[in-house]
């Protein structure tokens, strides 16, 4: 009798020997030499990914391996970003990804603040004219085994006009006074 069973990401196939009924099964081993338990996972790099425009995921679109995108370890373990300047908007979206693709990737779909392995994508709104939003994902209680205990975090900061920044014309133009 043969089997198949679905296993991220392939697919492994299986055979009964004779006599022996699905039904009785246990336990399923398999050997070889390229058969390994995954323990834990080595991060290289950390990107925040999703419907990037403008100031929002420096414009970089669902693109895992985004350069403008690589957050900075800010403690072992501790990953974070910030953008500047970020328009009011109720649609964007992010999600992590490990390595440059989307093999390993958190998104939503648990508690509030719980970042959720291969999970869906998590939904910000910005209530200002213009924002900072910093990113930070906390992977120092992952447990790849069970693909759980990663935290994220989104820190959103209205800017506020500086009034340094605002320049004035003095003078005149077209035969109109300015402030002379």
């Amino acid at each position: 009798v043969d089997y198949r069973l679905s296993v991220e990401p392939g697919t492994l196939d299986f055979k009964l020997l004779e006599g022996y009924q699905a039904a009785d099964a246990k336990t399923v081993t398999v050997t070889g030499a390229n058969v390994g338990k995954e323990t834990g996972l080595d991060i290289t790099a950390m990107y925040a990914v999703g419907n990037g425009s403008g100031a929002w995921l420096n414009g970089a679109s669902w693109d895992p391996a985004a350069a403008v995108n690589a957050m900075t370890e800010v403690s072992d373990n501790v990953y974070e970003i910030t953008y500047t300047k970020v328009p009011a908007g109720t649609a964007y979206q992010f999600k992590f990804a490990a390595n440059g693709d989307w093999t390993h990737s958190w998104g939503s779909g648990g508690a509030e603040g719980e970042a959720v392995y291969n999970g869906q994508n998590i939904q910000l709104a910005i209530p200002y004219e213009l924002a900072d939003v910093t990113l930070t994902l906390d992977m120092t209680g992952y447990d790849h085994s069970t693909k759980t205990g990663a935290k994220y975090s989104v820190t959103v900061t209205e800017v506020v006009a500086d009034p340094a920044d605002e320049y004035y014309l003095i003078g005149f133009i077209n035969g109109a006074d300015y402030g002379c």
